[in-house]
């Protein structure tokens, strides 16, 4: 006589749908801040807006001539925060 192989128990099953899946708890490493950038770029509340310091340009007028800004690294955008809170 043969026998059925018996069925997982609760928690077997748990553990295999876990496996390979993200926590949705969580919480992932904070984006890293570019230079310039006053809130990481995936925050709430996050935009983009002109660096201040080139006016956009992404270039400054250093003693050796124009250079790229070293705010924005030559971007000429940074992330900032908008909205009130």
């Amino acid at each position: 006589m043969t026998t059925a192989p018996s069925d997982p128990s609760p928690l077997e099953i748990s553990q295999a749908s876990l496996e390979n899946e993200e926590d949705p708890r969580a919480t992932k490493p904070p984006t890293p801040l570019a230079p310039g950038d006053e809130v990481p770029p995936d925050a709430p509340g996050a935009a983009e807006g002109l660096c201040r310091a080139c006016g956009g340009t992404g270039m400054s007028n250093t003693a050796d001539g124009e250079t790229p800004c070293p705010v924005c690294e030559g971007l000429g955008k940074v992330s900032v925060g908008v909205g009130g809170g």
